[in-house]
């Protein structure tokens, strides 16, 4: 698939201003390092510029005061990176994406009591069960499955492979990728001390899954226990991640590879998880709070800010002498 635009295309798409020629003709979005005659390109920081020098055939997308050092065509943004978001999308290839043709495919398994929006696409061997209703435009992919009694808003899409469990609600524009699983069962069990087992708690709750939500590859999404489990409007799943039963995600929250958070625990809007963080079970996070990466959350949070609790590595014989130390230091305590 082949793109052309001038810089003054993108400029007026971006809301940017070019200085330069605005009939330059690019056709190509490309990394800092690799960008050439043709390209379009972002220079974030004087950091990020001093790393890597652009090539002057290349259009670039900076801040006044970064642009102010380059030659050839720029486009002067107020945010570089939100440009970025927004010219990346002038250059998908559409068929490098799923394909999804409007109608049921013959192999897929759709019951009778099934209501199907116009426009809606259902893929190969994908099974959608009783009472389930699809909105206008909604895709699912192969071998996708949809549980009795679920709801998928209009316009979202669910990719190849992902299991969605009874009484799930997606809202509008959503989009799922691929080995998701959303609305198992909680992780409940309660100890018989007379038995000397685990018996199981019934997960009586449900997903609720807001507007404009993006869950990434293989994330695991749990049915609440009695109330329902929520992901609000906006939130952005990376791959990996893990919401267990009871939680709720507030709006446009974004959770990075592997962040994993406990049952019952409330996350405000507008937080940032980084990856592999963790948060433990019947806690709150307030608003506009940033989790760095390998963070570990045992306790509430109700202020807002960053935080961290990481330990960096270090070689091994150091390691030791210093857990030696925190060793001796707690028994002198004693």
């Amino acid at each position: 698939m082949t793109f052309e635009y001038t810089a003054a295309d993108i400029a007026d798409r971006i809301g940017g201003e070019v200085v330069g020629n605005p009939d330059v003709r690019i056709t190509n979005l490309c990394s800092l390092q690799h960008a050439g005659p043709g390209s379009v390109t972002f220079v974030y920081d004087e950091k990020n510029l001093a790393r890597c020098k652009p090539d002057a055939d290349a259009v670039v997308i900076a801040m006044r005061t970064v642009s102010n050092v380059l030659s050839g065509t720029r486009i002067i943004v107020a945010d570089p990176h939100l440009a970025y978001a927004r010219v990346s999308r002038l250059f998908i290839d559409v068929t490098q994406r799923p394909p999804f043709n409007e109608g049921v495919h013959d192999t897929a398994v759709v019951a009778d009591s099934v209501q199907l929006g116009e426009g809606v696409s259902i893929g190969p061997c994908a099974v959608v069960l009783e009472n389930v209703c699809l909105g206008a435009g909604v895709a699912i992919g192969a071998h996708t499955s949809i549980g009795p009694g679920s709801e998928i808003g209009a316009h979202s899409v669910l990719n190849d492979h992902i299991s969605v469990f009874a009484g799930t609600r997606i809202g509008e524009r959503c989009e799922v990728s691929s080995g998701t699983v959303i609305g198992a069962s909680g992780f409940g069990f309660a100890w018989d001390r007379d038995a000397q087992r685990w018996e199981r708690i019934e997960q009586l709750g449900r997903v609720t899954i807001g507007n404009d939500v993006e869950i990434g590859a293989g994330c695991t999404i749990d049915r609440g226990a009695i109330d329902d489990t929520v992901i609000e409007d906006g939130v952005k799943m990376d791959n990996q991640v893990m919401i267990a039963h009871n939680v709720r995600v507030g709006a446009n929250s974004i959770l990075a590879g592997c962040v994993a958070i406990a049952g019952s625990t409330v996350v405000g809007q507008r937080c940032r998880f980084g990856g592999r963080s963790s948060v433990l079970g019947q806690l709150e996070i307030c608003d506009d709070v940033i989790i760095h990466a390998l963070t570990t959350v045992t306790r509430s949070i109700r202020q807002s800010g960053d935080y961290s609790s990481v330990i960096s590595a270090k070689p091994a014989p150091k390691w030791r002498t210093t857990l030696r130390a925190l060793d001796r230091i707690a028994r002198e305590k004693k």
